[in-house]
C-alpha cells in the first residue's frame, strides 16, 4: 500500500484513480475531484477543501477527516465507504451513494 502523509495537494484530479493508498494528515486544498475514480483507499486526518472529493470511488474509509463548506457534492456514486469522527460542512455530501456507514 502507498503512502502520503503530510502533504498538501493542490491541482485538478490531484490523486485521480489511486488504488491502495494510506493518506494520513494530509490537506486538499484545491482543485476538483482529488480522488475520483479510486480505490481502496483509506483516509485518517485529512482535510478536503474544495469540490468533489470522493466521486465513483470504492472501499473507502475516513477516521477524523473532514470535508469543508468548499468541498460541495463530496461523496457521489461512492460504494462502500466507512466514515468515523469526521466533520462534514459542505453541503449536498452524498448522492447515490451505497454501504455507507
Amino acid at each position: 500500500m502507498k503512502n502520503v502523509e503530510n502533504e498538501i495537494l493542490t491541482g485538478e484530479r490531484a490523486l485521480f484513480a489511486s488504488v491502495d493508498m494510506e493518506i494520513r494528515s494530509c490537506h486538499f486544498c484545491d482543485g476538483e475531484s482529488p480522488l475520483k475514480e479510486s480505490r481502496n483507499i483509506k483516509l485518517y486526518d485529512t482535510a478536503f477543501s474544495w469540490k468533489y472529493p470522493l466521486w465513483y470511488c470504492r472501499d473507502v474509509e475516513c477516521k477524523g477527516c473532514r470535508l469543508d463548506l468548499t468541498a460541495r457534492s463530496g461523496i457521489w456514486y461512492t460504494e462502500r465507504i466507512k466514515m468515523e469522527n469526521c466533520i462534514i460542512d459542505a453541503p449536498k455530501t452524498f448522492r447515490r451513494s451505497s454501504d455507507i456507514e
